[in-house]
């Protein structure tokens, strides 16, 4: 395993669950193909808890890179595979707050039509409008295929009854049954990975039709469409960071800049970059027995028994704007990036409703 975290005291109480979780993975592909196989996670600066509790339950946080080498198809489904990322457009004039409201639910109206759900109001993700430093404008959008978690017939991914793949999972655990860990081989997991890797095109393009409905007009051309979260490979899982290696979007807190930023050192082969700063919990304790997950006391079955963690909070979101800024570029410095665009929200809505922020 490589830890490119920073440390504090949720990563280090997530570490130790990520390297059963590399053995794990690497029990499987020996049992399944007679050899040793190399696996491989990248603990990433904002390793932290994710909103999803199947995907912690299996034994995978937000913040981290996997990718293991073996001959057959295989995939590890608590992953909980799926396709998020952030969008920039580049806009030809800034609107209205009133204009936006209108635009947004003109947009909502719309979506459902195109076979996409809203999820704009959900999680961490949002659509917001933005300026730069040079009084340009932009809409910047943060979402998923949500549709492919559950909804659509033989080709949902996450690993809930009745998906089209639940009768062919396997499930390895460790020798004191505290863990376990579930997955696909051979065909099953070939049209797994298939699915997958094929969804970055299809957010990219569901990203591509809600900003047209909303923005319409005024949409100039489309500055990049930026993956952090999917199946880059047939062998590896990104779990909230970006594999592209050009550009990537640096996200920090509702209302705070959104960074587009480039790589030091271009002649690396990989590039990963953090999508933001990660959830951490106050004074955490995490651990797993009878194949059960647990954070400061509550056993989490349900993606509300997260929801309801006391103190767990984005990192940062009580700090000044220093303290911020020293945070990204402690990012910067340990990901070999530097900012090629600085974004400022003027408005926005996400799950906590609509926003206007000080230009």
């Amino acid at each position: 395993m490589i830890d490119n975290t920073f440390l504090d005291n949720t990563q280090k109480s997530i570490l130790p669950h990520l390297k059963i979780t590399e053995l794990l993975v690497a029990s499987a592909l020996a049992k399944e193909t007679g050899k040793k196989c190399n696996v491989e996670i990248i603990a990433m600066p904002d390793l932290g808890l994710a909103n999803n509790s199947i995907r912690m339950c299996g034994g995978f946080f937000t913040g981290m890179f996997m990718h293991w080498d073996a001959d057959i198809p295989f995939v590890p489904v608590d992953a909980t595979v799926n396709s998020c990322g952030v969008s920039v457009f580049s806009l030809k004039e800034g609107i209205s707050f009133q204009e936006f409201i209108s635009r947004i639910n003109t947009a909502k109206e719309k979506i459902g039509q195109l076979g996409y759900n809203w999820n704009f109001e959900r999680g961490n993700h949002f659509i917001s409008l933005c300026r730069n430093e040079l009084n340009q404008y932009f809409i910047v959008m943060h979402a998923s295929a949500d549709e492919y978690k559950k909804s659509v017939p033989g080709r949902s991914l996450y690993p809930i009854p009745n998906v089209w793949y639940y009768d062919d999972i396997k499930v390895i655990t460790t020798k004191n049954s505290e863990r376990y860990l579930r997955y696909l081989v051979g065909d099953p997991a070939k049209k797994f990975t298939s699915i997958a890797i094929d969804l970055e095109r299809i957010n990219k393009e569901r990203m591509h039709s809600v900003a047209t409905i909303i923005a319409r007009e005024l949409i100039k051309e489309e500055v990049c469409y930026i993956p952090h979260y999917g199946m880059p490979t047939e062998s590896s899982i990104a779990i909230g960071c970006s594999w592209k290696t050009d550009k990537s979007v640096l996200l920090s807190l509702p209302g705070k800049d959104v960074f587009i930023i480039e790589r030091g050192d271009k002649s690396l082969d990989r590039w990963l970059t953090p999508h933001g700063f990660g959830a951490e919990i106050i004074s955490p304790s995490i651990f797993y027995k009878n194949g059960k997950l647990y954070i400061n006391g509550s056993q989490i079955l349900y993606d509300n028994d997260v929801d309801l963690l006391k103190e767990k909070a984005i990192r940062h979101v009580r700090s000044d704007n220093r303290q911020i800024e020293d945070y990204i570029n402690r990012i910067l410095q340990k990901v070999n990036a530097r900012v090629i665009s600085k974004l400022h929200p003027i408005m926005m809505i996400n799950k906590d409703g609509y926003a206007v922020y000080k230009e």
